[in-house]
């Protein structure tokens, strides 16, 4: 659709206005070919080069030059955000690698924390075991003590 806007364009400025339409934008205009509007359109543009361009000459034109001057920065900027992603993405994947570190050593605690408590629990039954003995020799004791002074 751009492109047939843009013929017209072209026809409309270089031919007067002309079409059966009286001058208004008319794509269905069927009394000029396509073939006769690509012709109006090759023969005419809007900042016309001669058919004579040679290859230094085109190359020196200042629509070419500007466009080469955008496509320089386009590709700059481009390098620059690939880049600037590239630097992303590496600290991404060191962040990642620490994080995995990090919970290895959460783990590695853990585990190191139930071995603890469990030796803790352990030792407590041990205690509690020993306290137990302890309070029945101590009874036993006091019984024993009471049978001799009686």
């Amino acid at each position: 659709m751009a492109k047939a806007v843009r013929e017209y364009y072209y026809y409309y400025r270089h031919n007067g206005g002309g079409g059966g339409s009286g001058g208004y934008f008319d794509l269905s205009n069927s009394k000029s070919s396509e073939s006769e509007k690509r012709r109006s359109i090759a023969s005419t543009s809007a900042s016309p080069i001669p058919k004579s361009f040679g290859i230094d000459e085109w190359q020196n034109h200042p629509k070419t030059i500007e466009l080469k001057q955008e496509i320089s920065r386009l590709k700059k900027n481009q390098l620059a955000e690939q880049f600037k992603a590239q630097k992303a993405t590496e600290q991404l994947q060191d962040l990642q690698s620490e994080i995995t570190t990090l919970r290895s050593k959460y783990d590695s605690y853990e585990r190191t924390n139930s071995n603890v408590q469990n030796v803790i629990d352990q030792k407590e039954a041990v205690i509690k075991s020993l306290e137990d003995k302890n309070n029945d020799i101590q009874r036993n004791l006091t019984d024993l003590q009471i049978k001799e002074n009686s």
